[in-house]
């Protein structure tokens, strides 16, 4: 019996040695606060025994309770407690302040959305007064001087309100710029209204003539150069010019001019043109029509001479035959020897000099025409000859002779035009201005 009870009483001893001697903490965990002011939340280990960290963060290591406690704020988180967690029956720590969530404070406060002061106020905009006002523009004096309204009126600039106007802008009563400049008196009288529009102005025209079997139109418009230039479209059929020629004010625009030398048979000289050979060749209608001016009367000289030569084939017109009347002519040579000459004469008619006349020579199925002055003058049915008869015609001339014995022509010729149809009598009216 002693025996075993020494035993127990040394097993005591042995305990409560061993306890002190390893420094046991036997108080109460919630006794063992180092500083419960100073803690941020401290973790809980082991459950019911666990020390307290100052380790940050309030969520338990371990236990029942939600997790995340704390809050960046000084006051301890809701929550930062176990939910029902205690040691011996004790809390193990006092219950969490609120405040753990954002506080009213976290979200943004009415102060942060812009105010009424941070949108644009009434004085963003321009004041009254800042466009031009009435009256800004010129009024009815007309003259930039001014008349009634013509300054700018009160606040019709935009300049500053404390910026000083040019003296001549400021307005009459304003003392900060000197007297103001008063435009002078409207001395004259003011011009008349403008007047009713009257009726519109015709269009220009359509042009009068066709261009349909137009092979050379020479407006003869240039000042100078021994090319005529043609104006029909057509490629390669432009003049050449040959002896004295020149340019001066024609009927329309300028006008070739040729000067002839004219004396005894076998000595004329003078300007001419030579066209494209063989222009009407084929052709069994024609007409060539021109403005001319005689500078002097000659019998025999050419307005125009197309042909092969005096004894072969020509055709031509001369403002003056040896009677002294305007004729157009058609001849050929079948045979040496035989001739077939074919006529229209305008007979009681002439030509004076320095005067300006329009000629429009046709053949059609009906025989021969010579108009003069826009106006038909006069016509041959036995005019049969047609140019498709009078071979390759190589000598297609203005102002010179197929016969070396004629004088050359001494004048002006202007818009000189031929076509392988025959112009109706309307279309030749218009060519001659009618």
């Amino acid at each position: 019996m002693f025996t075993p009870l020494l035993t127990r009483h040394r097993k005591v001893a042995v305990i409560w040695l061993l306890m002190a001697g390893g420094c046991v903490n036997l108080a109460p965990p919630w006794e063992n606060v180092k500083d419960a002011t100073s803690q941020t939340g401290g973790t809980i280990g082991g459950g019911n025994t666990g020390t307290i960290d100052d380790s940050a963060g309030g969520a338990l290591a371990s236990g029942d309770a939600p997790a995340g406690g704390t809050n960046g704020d000084d006051a301890p988180g809701a929550g930062g407690m176990g939910g029902g967690l205690q040691i011996d029956g004790n809390p193990m720590i006092e219950s969490g302040g609120t405040g753990g969530s954002l506080d009213t404070g976290g979200s943004l406060d009415s102060g942060v959305v812009l105010d009424t002061s941070g949108a644009l106020d009434t004085g963003g905009v321009l004041p009254a007064g800042g466009a031009v006002a009435t009256g800004g523009t010129l009024g009815q004096g007309g003259n930039a001087a001014g008349g009634a309204g013509g300054t700018a009126a009160t606040g019709g600039s935009t300049v500053a309100p404390d910026a000083k106007l040019p003296v001549d802008q400021a307005p009459k009563h304003d003392t900060n710029n000197g007297s103001e400049v008063v435009p002078p008196a409207d001395a004259g009288v003011d011009a008349p209204t403008d007047p009713p529009p009257g009726p519109d102005l015709p269009s220009d025209p359509v042009p009068a003539v066709s261009t349909a079997g137009l092979v050379a139109y020479y407006t003869c418009d240039q000042t100078a150069g021994t090319t005529l230039f043609d104006s029909s479209g057509l490629i390669g059929h432009d003049a050449t010019l040959s002896g004295a020629t020149s340019f001066a004010a024609g009927q329309v625009g300028n006008a070739l001019a040729l000067t002839a030398t004219n004396g005894v048979d076998g000595g004329d000289s003078g300007g001419y043109a030579t066209l494209p050979p063989g222009i009407l060749a084929g052709a069994t209608e024609m007409t060539v029509s021109a403005w001319f001016k005689v500078t002097t009367t000659l019998s025999f000289q050419r307005v125009f001479d197309f042909g092969t030569s005096s004894t072969t084939s020509s055709m031509y017109f001369m403002p003056q035959n040896v009677k002294g009347y305007p004729q157009f002519s058609i001849r050929l040579f079948p045979e040496a020897g035989a001739e077939i000459k074919q006529d229209v004469i305008l007979t009681g008619t002439t030509i004076a000099a320095s005067e300006w006349h329009h000629v429009a020579a046709v053949i059609d199925a009906t025989g021969g025409h010579l108009y003069l002055d826009g106006v038909l003058a006069a016509s041959s049915t036995t005019m049969t000859l047609k140019p498709s008869d009078l071979g390759a015609m190589p000598n297609d001339w203005i102002g010179r002779s197929e016969f070396a014995t004629d004088p050359y022509f001494d004048g002006m010729i202007d818009e000189f035009r031929v076509y392988t149809r025959a112009l109706a009598a309307s279309e030749i009216a218009m060519l001659a201005g009618k």
